[in-house]
């Protein structure tokens, strides 16, 4: 059985919130045969290739006061459209965006 859920922050049905979407397989999902056996012993035969002892792993995130406003990268364009709920929310937080911009709030 294989379980997937994903959650989207960009929802425009439902605003500032995670739409979770969940996908379900009950078929009996084949394994593809290969030179190891699902177990330790197999396992510590695996020797890691020379090229991953200097490889890298990174996770890009970012955090701010732009964040307030959960909606994530898509603020700074939406604060500015007139009748957009981020501009609402702009007008009444921080003032018109003429005055107080996107470079204001970072």
């Amino acid at each position: 059985m294989m379980l997937l859920l994903c959650a989207n922050a960009q929802s425009q049905s439902i605003p500032s919130s995670l739409t979770p979407t969940v996908v379900v397989s009950t078929a009996a999902e084949p394994v593809a045969e290969g030179k190891f056996q699902p177990t330790w012993d197999s396992l510590r035969q695996y020797r890691v290739p020379e090229w991953f002892r200097d490889a890298k792993f990174g996770i890009w995130a970012h955090w701010g006061p732009q964040c307030q406003a959960e909606d994530g990268d898509w603020y700074a364009r939406q604060m500015y459209s007139e009748g957009h709920e981020q501009y609402k929310s702009h007008l009444a937080r921080y003032g018109h965006p003429s005055k107080s911009g996107f470079k204001d709030v970072i």
